[in-house]
């Protein structure tokens, strides 16, 4: 007797579904690699001189720009300014009724250039208000006034809200923050019918962490939500800083800088002011 054996065949349905199901592997296996190489990572600076401004200069100022990362995405960087209280420093000996791209609150200078008005001999505190050579090429300041006569009882206080988008118009969130604060100091005493001061930074959306300070004074209250000047500390010719690294928890990190000081406020305004250096932005 002859044995008939018989073997299963595969339809072609069967082929075709099969590789319907293989393509897309292979497929997704090979934009994988591009998917990875798109990613943003590296670091790169922002200078304060190559940033365009736009808004109103001392309450509600713009300033955009924009950093190239190592591996070529292009991030646009954007600094929104807000006052609460006091008013902007601005150069009164020349009657200038507001801050210029170049003097007083929320100016743009080539480290070196930087001017502030401040309650004294001078309106132009280039001689006290010193960025060390090398700390920094860029400076924004932010110089602001307090009194009972100007903008109400307010004492001095602005916001910075800083935002970072792609090429495409990806809202980003860097991993770090890192700069140089210029002239945090404060006044306590010694000031004829005048408000003082404390310069005080806070940070919101973000954590702080600091570096070692440089220059005189270097007398701080450095916590993780604020950098501020402890007791009598007056700018000097020395210059000082203080390295800052934020650590964004927040897409839209925001720094406050407020008279800290709680002495009563009089008529005379008392204009105060700090520095902040180029900015390194890390992804």
């Amino acid at each position: 007797m002859t044995e008939i054996t018989t073997r299963p065949t595969i339809s072609r349905r069967k082929i075709a579904q099969s590789m319907a199901w293989t393509v897309p592997v292979i497929a997704l296996a090979g934009a994988a690699p591009a998917m990875a190489a798109s990613r943003l990572s590296g670091c790169a600076t922002l200078k304060w001189t190559d940033t365009t401004l736009s808004g109103t200069q001392g309450t509600s100022g713009i300033r955009t720009g924009s950093i190239t990362l190592p591996e070529g995405s292009l991030v646009t960087v954007r600094v929104t300014q807000h006052r609460i209280g006091g008013q902007p420093g601005r150069d009164i000996n020349s009657g200038k009724a507001a801050p210029t791209s170049i003097y007083g609150d929320f100016s743009a200078t080539a480290a070196g250039a930087q001017q502030a008005w401040a309650n004294g001999v001078t309106s132009n505190q280039s001689s006290l208000y010193v960025v060390a050579a090398g700390s920094s090429s860029s400076v924004l300041t932010l110089n602001q006034g307090t009194s009972t006569s100007a903008n109400g009882t307010t004492r001095g206080q602005e916001t910075l809200t800083f935002s970072f988008e792609s090429s495409t118009g990806k809202v980003l969130t860097p991993t770090s923050i890192t700069f140089n604060a210029y002239d945090v100091t404060s006044q306590l005493t010694n000031m004829n019918n005048a408000a003082y001061y404390t310069d005080s930074l806070s940070f919101s959306g973000a954590t702080a962490t600091y570096g070692t300070a440089v220059g005189a004074p270097s007398i701080y209250e450095a916590l993780p939500g604020s950098l501020s000047s402890l007791g009598t500390k007056t700018s000097t010719s020395a210059g000082n800083y203080i390295p800052v690294t934020l650590t964004p928890t927040s897409a839209t990190p925001i720094i406050t800088y407020i008279n800290a000081s709680t002495t009563p406020l009089v008529p005379s305004s008392n204009y105060q002011y700090v520095g902040i250096g180029d900015l390194k932005v890390c992804f």
